[in-house]
């Protein structure tokens, strides 16, 4: 759909509009699939702000679940 590959979506129509309309100030944009497991922490994010009503701010370092998340993405033993 991001494409213009296959039929849109009338539930997605309103994403892919505003996704197109940013792709306007990047010179080139590619789209890739990627596996939820690949993409551990902007689900994890995403669940966490989901859960404290939809709006969440933090400071620079972030939550620490996200910290040992990308910890252990990255193969690190440190853990907060």
């Amino acid at each position: 759909m991001l494409n213009k590959e296959i039929q849109i979506d009338v539930l997605m129509d309103v994403y892919l509009v505003d996704i197109w309309n940013m792709m306007q100030s990047f010179q080139s944009v590619k789209f890739i699939f990627t596996p939820q497991q690949c993409n551990r922490a902007a689900h994890m994010v995403v669940a966490y702000v989901l859960k404290h009503g939809g709006s969440f701010g933090w400071d620079e370092l972030g939550p620490e679940f996200l910290f040992n998340v990308l910890a252990e993405d990255a193969n690190v033993s440190i853990h907060i």
